[in-house]
C-alpha cells in the first residue's frame, strides 16, 4: 500500500519536475553564458558531421536568385552568425584581457582561481586595493605590488607563488624603502641595501637567507659606518673592521661567529692600540701584546682575557717583570712592585704571587729593608735587614721570616751586637755577644736570647768575669769567677748563679785558697776547710752549715797552724762534746760539754756524774777559761761565739762572723763579690732592637747573676 502510494506521487509531480528543472537550467546558463555558448557549440558541431551528407531532395535547397543553396549549409552559416560573438565573448577576449587588459576582482573571489593576467585585487568589504600585479593560473607570480588592508604600501617587485622573489622594494609602515634588492621565497637573498627607517643605509651588502652573508657594510643609525667585512648566518665572520661611532677603527682582523678570533689588532676611541695578538671567543688568548697610552706594558701569553703564561711586563717602557703570570697576578720570575705614590716596593723573584728567591724589599721612603732570599714571602736563606737609618741591621741566615743559622746582628751605631747561631730568631747555639764598640761581653753558649752552655762572661774593662757552664742565664755547672783585675775569686759548681756543691774561694791579694770544700746556694754547706790567706794555715776544718761551722770540726790558730778547738759546733758556736787547746802549748786547757760555747760541764764532772757525761754539770773552770768560752784566747779571740768563726780567729781581710762565716759573701776583699759584678753584666738586656720581620727577645741574663757568691 505504501510503495502505490509513492509511485502515484511520483507520477502526480513529474510534469512540475520537469518544469523546475528546465528552470534551473536556464537559469545557470543566463548565470553562465560559457555554459550556452558550450550547448550551441556542440549542436554546431552535430550539425557540421551531417554537412557531408548530399542533400537527397530539390526541397532540401533553398533558391536564391539563380542559385541554390543547401538549407543545411545556410543553416549553418546563420547559426555561425550567430554564435561567433559569443565564442569571442569566451574565448578571445580573456585571451586579450590577460595579456593587455587589468582585471579588478575581490582578493577571495572563486574567479581568481586559475585565473591568469594583470589584476587587482580587492577587499571584498572596502574595496581596498589588496594586490596589483599578475596572476599565473591563480598565484601570484611576476611583478606586483602589494598593499595591506589599510592601503599600505608592503612591497613592490617580483613574486613566484605568492612570495618575494627576485627584485624588489620592502617598505616600513611610514612608506619609506626598508629594503631595496634581491629576494628569495621572501627571504633577502643576494644584493641589497636595508635601511633605517629614517631612510640612513643599515647594512649595504650581500645576503644569504634572509640574513647578512658574504662582504658588506654596516652603519650606525647615524649614517657612519659600524662594521666593514665578511658575514656569515648574519653576524661578523672572516676578515673585517669594526669602528666606533666616531669613525675610529675599535678592531681590525679576524671575526668568527660575531666575536674577535684569530689575530686582530683592538684599538681606543682615540686611535691607540690597546691589544695586538690572537683572540679566541671574544678575548685575548694566546701569543699578545697589550698597551697603555700607546706604549706597550706586556708582551707574552694569553688565556681567556687574562695574562697566563710567560710574559714580561713593563712600565713607561721599563722593563719591571719577566716570568709566569696565571689569572692576571704574577706569580713567578723576575717582579717590580710598587708602593702607590710609584714608589719600588720590591723587585726580586716571585712566585705564586709572593716574594720566592732572591730579591731586595723597601721602605716607602725608598731605603732598603731587606735584600736576600725569600720563600712563601719570608726572608729565608741568607740576606740582609737594615733598620730605618740604614745602617745594617743584621745579616745572615734566615728561615720563616726569623733569624737562623749563622749571622751578626747590628748596634742601631753599626757596632756589632751579636755574632754567632740564631734559632726562631733568638740567640741559640755558639755566639758572641758585644758591649760597645765592638767589645766582647759574652762568648759562648746560648738558648733562647739566654746565656747556655759553656762560655766565658766578659766585664767592661775587658777581664773575664766568669768563664764555665751555664744554665738559663744563670751560672750553671762548672765554673770559675774573677773580679774586675782578673783575679781568681772562686770556682767550682754553680746552680742558678751560686756555688752548690764542691768550691774553692781565693784570697784576692794573694791568690790563696781561702776555702775548699761543700756549698749550698752560696754558702759553707757540709764538709770543708777554711784557710788563713796569709799564713796558708787552716783557720777551721770540719762540717758548715748556711756558712757557720756546724757539726765536728777543728778550729785552729790562724797564724801557727795549732788547734784551738775539737768538737761540736752548732751555727758557729761550741755547742755539744769537745775539746780546748792552748795555743801555745798545744794542751788541753778544758774538755766537756760546750753550750752556746760556753763549757758547761767539764770531762771530770761527766764521768762522775751518774750514767757517764750528761751535760747537766757546771764544771768548774780550768786554766784560766770561763763559762763564755773564753779559755786560752789568744790574739783577741773570746768565747762569745766569735771564737767558732773565721773573723773570731784573726780571719784574713777583716772576716767576721757577723757577715756569716765562712760564706763567699763574708769576703769584702776588693770587690770580690761575684754578685755585684755580675751585675755589670746586664747591660746587654734590654738596649738593642732586633729590628726585620720578627719580634725577637733581647738576651736575658738572670736574676741568678745578681745573687751569685
Amino acid at each position: 500500500m505504501d510503495s502505490y502510494v509513492k509511485r502515484s506521487g511520483r507520477a502526480l509531480l513529474m510534469p512540475f519536475s520537469m518544469v523546475y528543472n528546465r528552470i534551473r537550467v536556464a537559469r545557470q546558463m543566463a548565470k553562465n553564458p560559457s555554459s550556452l555558448v558550450n550547448k550551441a557549440s556542440t549542436d554546431v558541431v552535430n550539425q557540421v558531421r551531417r554537412l557531408g551528407e548530399a542533400p537527397q531532395s530539390l526541397s532540401e535547397y533553398k533558391g536564391l536568385g539563380e542559385v541554390y543553396v543547401a538549407k543545411k549549409l545556410l543553416f549553418v552559416l546563420i547559426l555561425a552568425a550567430i554564435l561567433l560573438p559569443a565564442v569571442v565573448i569566451n574565448f578571445l577576449f580573456p585571451v586579450v584581457q590577460s595579456k593587455f587588459l587589468t582585471k579588478t576582482m575581490p582578493i577571495d573571489s572563486v574567479q581568481v582561481k586559475e585565473y591568469t593576467g594583470k589584476v587587482k585585487l580587492t577587499d571584498w568589504n572596502t574595496g581596498t586595493v589588496l594586490f596589483k600585479g599578475r596572476l599565473e593560473e591563480g598565484r601570484i607570480s611576476g611583478d606586483g605590488t602589494l598593499w595591506d588592508y589599510d592601503g599600505i604600501k608592503v612591497y613592490a617587485g617580483g613574486f613566484q607563488m605568492e612570495m618575494y622573489s627576485g627584485h624588489g622594494e620592502e617598505y616600513y609602515a611610514t612608506g619609506q624603502v626598508k629594503y631595496r634588492g634581491e629576494f628569495d621565497l621572501n627571504r633577502y637573498e643576494g644584493k641589497g641595501i636595508l635601511y633605517y627607517e629614517d631612510g640612513t643605509a643599515w647594512y649595504d651588502g650581500t645576503f644569504t637567507g634572509g640574513r647578512y652573508g658574504g662582504q658588506g657594510t654596516l652603519y650606525y643609525p647615524d649614517g657612519s659606518v659600524q662594521y666593514q667585512g665578511a658575514f656569515a648566518d648574519g653576524i661578523y665572520e672572516g676578515d673585517g673592521v669594526l669602528y666606533y661611532q666616531n669613525k675610529a677603527i675599535k678592531y681590525s682582523g679576524t671575526f668568527s661567529k660575531g666575536m674577535y678570533e684569530g689575530t686582530g689588532t683592538l684599538y681606543d676611541s682615540s686611535g691607540n692600540k690597546i691589544y695586538e695578538g690572537n683572540f679566541s671567543g671574544g678575548v685575548y688568548d694566546g701569543s699578545g701584546t697589550l698597551y697603555q697610552n700607546g706604549m706597550p706594558v706586556y708582551v707574552g701569553e694569553f688565556q681567556k682575557g687574562k695574562m697566563e703564561g710567560s710574559g714580561r711586563y713593563y712600565q713607561s717602557g721599563v722593563l719591571v717583570r719577566n716570568g709566569q703570570y696565571q689569572s692576571d697576578v704574577f706569580v713567578e720570575g723576575q717582579d717590580t712592585l710598587y708602593y702607590e705614590d710609584g714608589k719600588i716596593k720590591y723587585q726580586g723573584d716571585i712566585s705564586g704571587g709572593i716574594y720566592e728567591g732572591k730579591g731586595t724589599l723597601y721602605r716607602e721612603d725608598g731605603q732598603i729593608q731587606y735584600e736576600g732570599g725569600f720563600v712563601g714571602g719570608a726572608y729565608e736563606g741568607e740576606g740582609i735587614l737594615y733598620g730605618e737609618n740604614g745602617q745594617v741591621q743584621y745579616e745572615g741566615g734566615f728561615e720563616k721570616g726569623l733569624y737562623s743559622g749563622k749571622g751578626v746582628l747590628y748596634q742601631e751605631d753599626g757596632w756589632i751586637q751579636y755574632e754567632g747561631d740564631f734559632v726562631n730568631g733568638a740567640y741559640e747555639g755558639n755566639g758572641i755577644l758585644y758591649g760597645k764598640e765592638d767589645q766582647i761581653q759574652y762568648e759562648g753558649g746560648f738558648q733562647n736570647n739566654v746565656y747556655h752552655g759553656e762560655g766565658t762572661l766578659y766585664r767592661e774593662n775587658g777581664k773575664v768575669q766568669y768563664q764555665g757552664g751555664f744554665t738559663e742565664g744563670e751560672y750553671g755547672g762548672e765554673g770559675s769567677l774573677y773580679d774586675d783585675q782578673g783575679r781568681l775569686m772562686s770556682k767550682g759548681t754553680y746552680v742558678k748563679g751560686l756555688l752548690e756543691g764542691q768550691g774553692t774561694l781565693y784570697d784576692l791579694k794573694t791568690a790563696e785558697i781561702v776555702y775548699e770544700g761543700s756549698f749550698r746556694q752560696g754558702l759553707y754547706e757540709g764538709e770543708g776547710v777554711l784557710y788563713d790567706s796569709a799564713t796558708r794555715y787552716k783557720v777551721y776544718e770540719g762540717g758548715f752549715r748556711g756558712g757557720l761551722y756546724d757539726g765536728t770540726g777543728t778550729l785552729y790558730e790562724n797564724a801557727t797552724g795549732t788547734a784551738l778547738y775539737k768538737g761540736e759546733f752548732l751555727l758557729g758556736a761550741y755547742n755539744g762534746y769537745g775539746t780546748l787547746y792552748d795555743p801555745l802549748t798545744g794542751k788541753i786547757s778544758s774538755e766537756g760539754e760546750f753550750r752556746q760555747g760556753t763549757l758547761v760541764t767539764s770531762k771530770e764532772e761527766l764521768e762522775k756524774a751518774p750514767g757517764g757525761q750528761d751535760g747537766a754539770g757546771e764544771p768548774g773552770a780550768s786554766d784560766g777559761q770561763d763559762a763564755a768560752g773564753e779559755q786560752g784566747a789568744s790574739d783577741g779571740q773570746d768565747g762569745a761565739g766569735e771564737q767558732g768563726t773565721p773573723g773570731g780567729q784573726g780571719a784574713p781581710d777583716g772576716q767576721d762572723a757577723s757577715d756569716g762565716a765562712g760564706a763567699p759573701g763574708g769576703q769584702e776583699a776588693e770587690g770580690q763579690n761575684p754578685g755585684e759584678e755580675a751585675a755589670a753584666s746586664k747591660e746587654a738586656k734590654g738596649e738593642k732592637g732586633s729590628g726585620g720581620p720578627q719580634a725577637k727577645k733581647e738576651p736575658e741574663i738572670g736574676p741568678g747573676y745578681e745573687d751569685a757568691p
